[in-house]
């Protein structure tokens, strides 16, 4: 918005949905997001509110603020009304995710010194075992629906657990098999 100073130091930059790679730079007299366009950052999705959220620069920390929005406001994925938000966390609001950028933001700063070879192993073998779990979980789901209409702007899906197809094709099998019982046993009494 005209007039107002941008604080160099303190950005969003957006993550996934057709914003990510966009920065939004953050106002030293706060900084109102939402769709409306009297918003400081006003992104035009139906997931957010007019006015969603207000960030605000104090004593060098950023405090963000729900505005009583319709979907929620999330700071490394739990749900605020008033937080204080540090350098790499995330911000989401609905569908859309920030990395919040200050002072002392870890990948603004030079490259991390390497890792000792033990941590890396610790990090590998983690990394292993959250793939096979997450190889267990996909054996229980086996097909996608939609939870949005699939050309909204947002649109979500989840997955369908495979027991419920499961359900749908015993159901069908036990009601073949009773109709062949039941036309053996007729048959049988009617001879």
């Amino acid at each position: 918005m005209a007039g107002k100073k941008t604080v160099s130091r303190w950005k969003l930059v957006a993550s996934g949905s057709w914003l990510a790679g966009q920065e939004f730079p953050l106002y030293e007299e706060g900084t109102i997001l939402g769709r409306g366009k009297s918003c400081d950052i006003t992104i035009p999705g139906t997931h957010l509110s007019r006015n969603h959220a207000e960030l605000v620069i104090r004593d060098g920390q950023l405090k963000i603020r729900d505005l009583e929005s319709a979907n929620g406001t999330f700071l490394n994925e739990e749900r605020i009304s008033e937080a204080t938000a540090a350098p790499d966390d995330i911000l989401r609001m609905d569908v859309y995710s920030f990395r919040i950028v200050g002072p002392q933001s870890a990948r603004a700063a030079k490259p991390a010194t390497p890792k000792p070879a033990s941590s890396v192993h610790i990090a590998a073998h983690q990394s292993l075992h959250n793939i096979r779990n997450l190889k267990k979980e996909e054996k229980d789901y086996s097909k996608t629906q939609w939870i949005t209409e699939p050309t909204s702007i947002g649109n979500r899906t989840h997955n369908v657990p495979a027991h419920h197809i499961a359900h749908y094709i015993s159901f069908w099998i036990a009601l073949g098999i009773g109709i062949v019982v039941i036309g053996i046993l007729a048959a049988y009494f009617l001879l």
